[in-house]
């Protein structure tokens, strides 16, 4: 069985008068609605019970992780809505599983290693953070494996999950998430601290810059003694903490979000990493720069850190893809001057929300579908992959609806032998309760490894920059036909806060920004029709 997205229900903000009422047991009554939503006996088999939030429009959003055996299922959770003990809709995907295994044969010490070398990290290993979980392929089997996160800066910095095979040590995925794109006198010397806002008189937090001075690991805090800031470290420097400030307020003001991770927490920059101009990244902590910061990098880089804290999109498939595109879509509201991304940092910007010629690349196949191989097991993925004599898949906007919308992003394509198109359920639609799987299917503990085909032996890596072209033009559409990109940005916002989940597809982000425009504005409401039509536009139905 494929893993399906649910649909949510929409529904009107007549119904979503401001409120404080909730589940009186939140956990219990989201595995009740799971259970009878997905025909489960025993929903606490397959979930486990994360949080849940009351929003601003009274409505309770409960997250479910996807479990097997009790170890997580990577990236698969689910999204609970509920309005007074109503049950309004779900987000996410389920898909009943067959592990090959519940016990690991290699240690979580020898996966470090094995994770280690193949992303060519060279620091220390001591207190790497790894995981089991489950990684499911489209099929229905469930790999055990472990999830290694290493991190390090560097003249090639790393943030990398690296998932090894629990049984035969072999790298099944590897992600990089580093993507290369006021002031305080204190003993005479002034620093770039700003202690003005609310985060500083709520949790003590503050926005803050630091340098490299044109290395890559010792950092030191930026100061002048003159506090007239007119080097070009300095201007840097200044450039990334007002920015910071900008998008902390926009956040605040627009969305009621205190700090990247709506807890206050403080903004951290750090300039002339390398000495490299165009560089920019979010690396999980901090926002870090080359030589130069302007405000829709930086304002990208901190939407990369809001997802972190909010969806957790997996930064691989149309899910990374969605990253992007979400960090290119609140740049373009918060810096509000263009629909470019970068244009201070080389002549034309580094991606157009306006311009379809990326559009048009992709109908074309001339935007490459593997752009970057991270391992030398990568390149494994495409041995067997038919494609055009340039090298690239050719994907069409025609062949996108069905191939790269409606599929899960996280699992390989389909076998050679395809089945036929009209059999397949629509994961826009409710699903048919006659068709929910038995929970028995899922498979029982086996005591001997089961040899499954490697998943990453088909899989293509699609280039995420590319295909961030398609949600990218439907920001577009949406935010001109309504005339107002705070608007757009806001549904953008609040579809990642409530909607969406770390595998969300093409499908499933226009189902998510449809029922935050509902809630916002209304499932009738001119914006809701103009906001359809620009993900129709694109070829997402």
């Amino acid at each position: 069985m494929k893993a399906k997205h649910l649909a949510p229900l929409l529904f009107s903000t007549a119904l979503l008068l401001p409120s404080t009422a909730a589940w009186s047991s939140p956990e219990g009554e989201a595995f009740r609605q799971i259970g009878e939503t997905l025909h489960l006996q025993n929903p606490e088999e397959f979930f486990s019970y994360e949080s849940s939030r009351l929003d601003e429009y009274g409505i309770q959003h409960l997250r479910l992780q996807q479990t097997l055996h009790q170890i997580p299922v990577y990236g698969r959770v689910l999204l609970l809505h509920e309005k007074a003990g109503h049950l309004l809709g779900t987000s996410g995907s389920f898909q009943t599983l067959t592990p090959n295994t519940d016990t690991p044969v290699i240690s979580s010490a020898d996966a470090v290693t094995k994770a280690a070398e193949a992303v060519k990290f060279a620091g220390s290993t001591d207190g790497v953070s790894v995981d089991l979980t489950y990684y499911p392929t489209s099929d229905g089997n469930a790999y055990l494996a472990y999830a290694v996160q290493l991190n390090w800066m560097g003249d090639d910095p790393g943030r990398w999950t690296v998932l090894i095979d629990a049984v035969d040590g072999s790298v099944i995925s590897s992600i990089n998430k580093i993507e290369r794109v006021a002031s305080k006198l204190q003993n005479g010397v002034y620093y770039l601290i700003d202690e003005t806002r609310p985060l500083f008189e709520q949790f003590g937090s503050t926005i803050r810059t630091y340098t490299f001075n044109g290395g890559t690991q010792a950092e030191s805090m930026v100061t002048d003694l003159d506090n007239s800031w007119d080097s070009d470290g300095q201007r840097a420097a200044v450039a990334a903490q007002e920015n910071a400030g900008i998008v902390y307020d926009y956040f605040l003001k627009h969305f009621h979000r205190n700090s990247y991770d709506g807890k206050g927490s403080s903004m951290i920059s750090s300039v002339l990493f390398g000495g490299k101009g165009s560089d920019a990244f979010w690396d999980g902590t901090r926002v870090v720069y080359g030589s130069q910061a302007p405000l829709d990098v930086s304002a990208h880089e901190w939407t990369h850190a809001v997802i972190d804290s909010t969806a957790g999109l997996l930064y691989s498939g149309q899910s990374g893809a969605l990253s992007e595109s979400w960090a290119d879509a609140l740049a373009c509201a918060i810096e509000g001057k263009n629909w470019t991304i970068g244009e201070d940092l080389k002549p034309g910007g580094l991606r157009t929300l306006s311009d379809e010629a990326d559009l048009h690349k992709l109908q074309s196949g001339e935007a490459s579908l593997s752009a970057s191989l991270d391992t030398a097991h990568d390149f494994q993925a495409h041995q067997g992959v038919p494609t055009s004599p340039g090298g690239n898949v050719p994907l069409t906007l025609h062949s996108l609806a069905p191939s790269l919308v409606h599929q899960d992003p996280t699992q390989p394509p389909d076998p050679p032998q395809q089945p036929d198109p009209t059999q397949q359920p629509d994961p826009t639609q409710p699903q048919d309760p006659t068709e929910q799987p038995d929970p028995s299917d899922s498979g029982d503990t086996q005591s001997n490894p089961v040899p499954l085909p490697h998943p990453q032996l088909h899989e293509p890596v699609i280039d995420i920059h590319a295909y961030a072209a398609v949600p990218n033009r439907a920001f577009y559409n949406f935010a001109t036909a309504i005339g107002d990109r705070e608007r757009a940005g806001l549904v953008w916002y609040i579809a990642l806060r409530d909607y969406m989940t770390p595998d969300a597809d093409f499908s499933a982000a226009r189902l998510a920004t449809l029922q935050a425009c509902s809630v916002l504005y209304g499932a009738d409401s001119d914006a809701a029709r103009e906001l359809a039509s620009a993900w129709s536009a694109v070829g997402v139905e």
